[in-house]
């Protein structure tokens, strides 16, 4: 009996796979074997840094969340979180962020804005199979909080914009002071990250009180 070969869909899927746990294992010994007192970026130093975030529109995904624009975010010192469970740094870099907002919880003057995004730019990224891939990522990691969408690419491309970005990598996170004004910007996910978000956030949070 013949057996068909597999379709090219099928071959490129698997081919996907297999360079995203390669990279994720990659990632895994960096973390490990990278020195704790190094690593990480100066957010803060990106050439965005500065630049006001006037136009954001965010829909809720996963959990008991609302509608998220602009006016949301004034007066409050922000961080926003564009991933998706399909990227291997992103699942790295994640259960940091989460312990950041867990830090942050007794701050109501700071907050982080979690954006699950589909592989695919431009697409609405509230697919059924989406949403399921989300959940399946939070149960996952224990990690009990709202997430959201970016219906088609729009507040992406209004970040990519207002910070001169050639290209929008995964992850990318950005933290905004209390106007709504770029005060950090990170494209990718380097181990040690995570501790410059944390020390900006708090500094940020502590200029208002």
């Amino acid at each position: 009996m013949n057996q068909e070969p597999p379709s090219p869909a099928s071959y490129s899927r698997v081919v996907l796979w297999l360079l995203l746990a390669v990279i994720l294992v990659a990632l895994v010994m960096w973390r490990v074997y990278w020195p704790r007192t190094g690593g990480g970026r100066d957010g803060s130093a990106h050439p965005a840094a500065g630049r006001k975030l006037t136009r954001l529109s965010l829909k809720p995904l996963t959990g008991k969340a609302k509608d998220v624009t602009a006016d949301d975010l004034k007066g409050k010192v922000t961080l926003i979180n564009y991933w998706g469970p399909w990227c291997g740094p992103c699942r790295i870099e994640f259960p940091h962020l989460y312990e950041l907002r867990q830090s942050l919880r007794q701050q109501p003057a700071a907050q982080i804005v979690s954006v699950s995004c589909s592989v695919y730019e431009g697409a609405e990224d509230n697919a059924p199979d989406e949403i399921k891939a989300t959940e399946e990522f939070l149960r996952e990691q224990n990690a009990d909080m709202p997430t959201y969408f970016d219906p088609f690419f729009k507040s992406r491309r209004q970040l990519l914009e207002t910070a001169s970005l050639r290209e929008f990598a995964y992850p990318t996170t950005v933290i905004l002071d209390r106007s709504g004004t770029i005060r950090g910007l990170w494209q990718g996910y380097i181990p040690g990250d995570e501790l410059a978000m944390h020390r900006l956030m708090k500094e940020l949070v502590a200029e208002g009180t």
